[in-house]
């Protein structure tokens, strides 16, 4: 199973989609569409406080 926040974090960290879908084991795809999704909802405005525990995924600390 994919790790979103883990990939947030280290996108945060400044380390390239290549190098952190080598280290999780998932596609490079897979984490420029979970950045992309976490962008989108913080562009949508969406505040933490309005997400279900699931859907915070998106939106780490």
């Amino acid at each position: 199973m994919t790790n979103y926040r883990e990939i947030l974090r280290l996108h945060a960290l400044n380390i390239s989609k290549q190098r952190i879908a080598k280290m999780l084991g998932c596609s490079r795809n897979t984490v420029a569409k979970v950045i992309g999704l976490a962008y989108q909802a913080k562009m949508a405005g969406t505040s933490r406080e309005d997400l279900s525990d699931e859907d915070r995924i998106w939106h780490p600390r």
